[in-house]
């Protein structure tokens, strides 16, 4: 009777431990109730059969078996031949139960591999409660079976906090995440598994069925520091989450993974100036994902703000090209010279500048770049604002007209200042000719004026200075030419 009574009491320990674990299991990606249900119904099945079986081998197999081999062998060596073959009839109704619910179990979770799992965990149980029971009958198995257990599953949730890099901030809630990820990945029905490799790629180290329900997930992402993820499902729901590890749910993906470190585009752009000059110039434009203010800390992931990252992704326009496979697509914030959001509005923000200068006013000797540079930094800056975007820098190469253009207008800027030269020369000497014959004249005017007070060597004192006025007037033509 206490046989029987160990029977019922196990069988009902297992079903109501599996319902449970169903029900926790499903409570995330489905009905939890349904689930539990649909469990419970072969494993309460089962565990009646096993403790009929066990009943009738009991009381009627073994009492015909033994009343057999007493005809047989006679009353002496018939005492113990009940009890082995009792045995062998129990333990195959146990093997063929638990390859009954194993394969229910698979059936269910639509994943071979949890087939082996159940069979494993019911033979597992039903090893250590019958070695308990006899060891100490009813209260061993309270006392040996079900403690162990217990210890064994605790222990299974103490290890999961050490084989994924849990983050601090709900670290209870993601140990119950990652305890599922232990046993759904023994069962084979847990959600892919994503890793970023030292390329920043995004690989599926572990497949999975995203879309299971039964015992299904959870899955994961575990990125860089540096790189943010967003998540989304076949509906309409989408979420940002932080760098390191994220678990994702039943029908979730990971869309895109966001760099949020700075990133630099570099792109030619070609203008027209005022004066119709095409002219080539490579802006430079340095942004990152805008972090309110935050500044990054040593030990820490990189700040960002989430309600950024949703602009830069879904304010992109979108790309109106000839080729279909091209058209459609929206330019990326990340995105390169030729397909970039960044070289879209820089180029559009440089022509605008550019034209309102000539050719003579970029090549001034006051360099124009760094007013161009700056009102560039200005313009862009508005525009990235609103896309969740921060400017962190910026700036131009020289401004470089095509050679057949620079080679004529260096052409033409020599002609210019060769005219300019000569005129100023050709002024310069009308001013001092014109200097010079004033002098002579006020000379001659003041010898005139004095000549009444010259009474001694008056014809040598007027030649001297007449032979000094004509030598002066001498030199300077000659240094004129």
């Amino acid at each position: 009777m206490e046989f029987v009574i160990f029977l019922i009491v196990a069988s009902l320990l297992f079903t109501l431990s599996v319902t449970i674990l169903s029900y926790f299991a499903q409570k995330e990606v489905g009905d939890a109730g349904y689930a539990a249900r649909r469990v419970l119904d072969p494993v309460l099945n089962s565990s009646i059969i096993l403790v009929i079986v066990g009943v009738l081998t009991l009381e009627s197999v073994s009492a015909y078996i033994e009343d057999l081999v007493v005809r047989i062998l006679g009353e002496r060596i018939s005492g113990w031949i009940g009890l082995p073959v009792w045995t062998v009839l129990f333990v195959i109704t146990l093997i063929l139960t638990g390859k009954w619910i194993a394969s229910k179990f698979s059936k269910l979770t639509k994943s071979p591999k949890s087939e082996s799992f159940a069979a494993n965990c019911w033979y597992g149980y039903w090893t250590l409660s019958i070695l308990s029971y006899l060891a100490g009958g009813l209260i061993g198995f309270l006392f040996i079976a079900i403690p162990n257990i217990l210890l064994f599953l605790g222990g299974l949730y103490y290890i999961s906090d050490f084989i994924l890099p849990l983050p601090d901030k709900r670290k209870r809630v993601d140990q119950l995440k990652a305890f599922r990820c232990l046993i759904t990945f023994s069962m084979g029905t847990n959600y892919p598994y994503y890793f970023v490799d030292d390329n920043d790629e995004l690989k599926e180290y572990v497949k999975g069925n995203r879309s299971q329900q039964f015992f299904g997930g959870p899955g994961f992402v575990y990125t860089n520091c540096h790189q943010a993820v967003f998540i989304t499902d076949d509906g309409t729901n989408s979420r940002v989450a932080e760098p390191g590890l994220t678990f994702t749910k039943r029908m979730e993906q990971v869309s895109k993974i966001i760099d949020l470190r700075p990133q630099v585009r570099a792109f030619p752009v070609e203008t027209l100036t005022k004066d119709g000059i095409p002219t080539d110039v490579v802006t430079f434009v340095p942004v990152r994902i805008d972090q309110d203010d935050k500044e990054i800390e040593l030990g820490k992931s990189f700040p960002f703000q989430k309600r950024a990252v949703y602009k830069a992704l879904f304010d992109a326009p979108i790309r109106r090209e000839q080729d279909k496979e091209k058209s459609g697509q929206k330019y990326e914030w990340n995105g390169g010279p030729k397909d970039g959001l960044i070289p879209l509005l820089g180029k559009r923000i440089m022509q605008d500048i550019i034209s309102h200068y000539d050719v003579d006013n970029l090549c001034e000797p006051n360099d124009p770049r760094v007013k161009i540079a700056d009102k560039m930094k200005e313009e862009i800056k508005k525009v990235l604002e609103s896309r969740g975007l921060k400017l962190i820098g910026g700036g131009i190469s020289n401004l470089m007209p095509p050679n057949g253009i620079l080679e004529r207008r260096l052409e033409n800027w020599q002609t210019q200042w060769k005219a300019k030269i000569e005129e100023i020369t050709e002024k310069e000497k009308t001013h001092r000719m014109l200097a010079l014959g004033e002098a002579r004249v006020d000379a001659e005017k003041e010898i005139v004026e004095s000549g009444q007070n010259i009474e001694q060597n008056k014809d040598l004192q007027l030649a001297s200075v007449l032979r000094f006025i004509n030598s002066l007037t001498k030199w300077d033509t000659d240094k004129s030419e």
